[in-house]
């Protein structure tokens, strides 16, 4: 869970959930911010929830006391096709695209209302700026993601590509580790 230790999960998470989520550790826990402190830097990445959404300054803030930096990328979210993988046409299927459904947009819409440092919106980068369309498929036709959360390895190569060539990304990056990573590949 992206929230601070101590967050109260009651109401937010499925109550089935609730002992598992506890158990996982988070900002704030010992053991994980002894490993924080020895990163580069932190990288936030979610499937944000609206409620893990009013959480993510907090977070920035407390790993900023920890005197690390952050960079949040939102919303992690892939809108996977329900297709069986060997049941689509590869040639056609970069065509394909998934709308966005309203409580997706609204997560998206909180995102940028907040004036999160290092903020990075995925959203934007892979969709266009005000675009409710995602693709789903890489231009090869291969899958984005396997479970709507997760990349396949072509998904990963294909984001990772859209994200290099995103100046914000690339400045922002630059800023936080003094690095020029383009000309490190």
């Amino acid at each position: 869970q992206n929230v601070l230790r101590g967050t109260d999960l009651k109401g937010n998470i499925l109550p089935k959930n609730i002992k598992e989520c506890e158990k996982i550790l988070k900002v704030g826990d010992d053991e994980l911010d002894k490993f924080i402190k020895q990163a580069d830097l932190t990288l936030l990445a979610s499937k944000w929830t609206q409620f893990t959404t009013l959480h993510i300054e907090g977070l920035v803030d407390y790993i900023s006391t920890l005197g690390k930096n952050s960079m949040v990328i939102g919303r992690k979210e892939f809108l996977f096709p329900n297709l069986d993988y060997e049941q689509f046409d590869r040639l056609n299927s970069s065509r394909l695209t998934k709308s966005s459904t309203e409580e997706y947009l609204a997560v998206i819409n909180d995102f940028d209302k907040k004036t999160i440092k290092n903020y990075v919106n995925l959203h934007r980068i892979m969709c266009g700026a005000s675009s409710t369309k995602c693709p789903v498929f890489t231009p090869d036709g291969a899958p984005i993601s396997f479970d709507n959360s997760h990349l396949t390895r072509e998904g990963a190569q294909y984001i990772g590509e859209m994200l290099l060539n995103d100046s914000k990304f690339v400045d922002t990056w630059r800023d936080l580790l003094g690095l020029d990573f383009k000309s490190n590949i």
